[in-house]
């Protein structure tokens, strides 16, 4: 194969955009450099050991709705990882029209004071979820920045 990318008809299919969406690899470049698309079965069976049901496209399309259902449904990722130093970016589901509002808990469990600002998310579309279209921002934690913990909050529910 000369390709060095999935086609378009490849990326469409809902096997190939549910290992993706779970961040299972459906493709690679060999020792030699030679493009190598992952057999279904293969990407069927890495799934199953996730617990992910793709025996079938039907089950693929419900597994997506489900998976994304539950991203969107969270205000933010269950982990959120930070590096000492670096510059942050929580990104924030929220109601299209809603602006999200954050607070930082510090290690020490004192709130932080300092300046949170909204950035634009990440350009992906608006989900709709149960009715309710959900959309994204980003929250820009300065704190984060000091190796602080961001802690969000959704109608007024106890961080964890």
């Amino acid at each position: 194969m000369s390709e060095i990318t999935e086609s378009e008809e490849r990326l469409a299919r809902p096997l190939i955009r549910l290992a993706k969406l779970v961040g299972v690899g459906t493709s690679y470049l060999g020792m030699s450099h030679d493009y190598h698309e992952i057999d279904d079965d293969v990407l069927i069976e890495v799934l199953a050991a996730l617990g992910i049901d793709a025996s079938s496209e039907s089950a693929q399309l419900i597994a997506i709705r489900r998976i994304l259902n539950e991203r969107y449904a969270r205000l933010v990722a269950p982990t959120v990882l930070h590096i000492a130093g670096s510059e942050d970016r929580v990104l924030v589901n929220t109601g299209i029209l809603d602006v999200p509002s954050a607070s930082i808990t510090l290690e020490n469990g004192e709130p932080y004071q300092g300046t949170i600002e909204v950035g634009p998310g990440d350009g992906s579309q608006a989900y709709d979820l149960d009715g309710t279209f959900i959309s994204n921002a980003d929250w820009l934690p300065y704190a984060a920045r000091q190796g602080r913990r961001p802690c969000a909050r959704r109608h007024f529910d106890q961080c964890t």
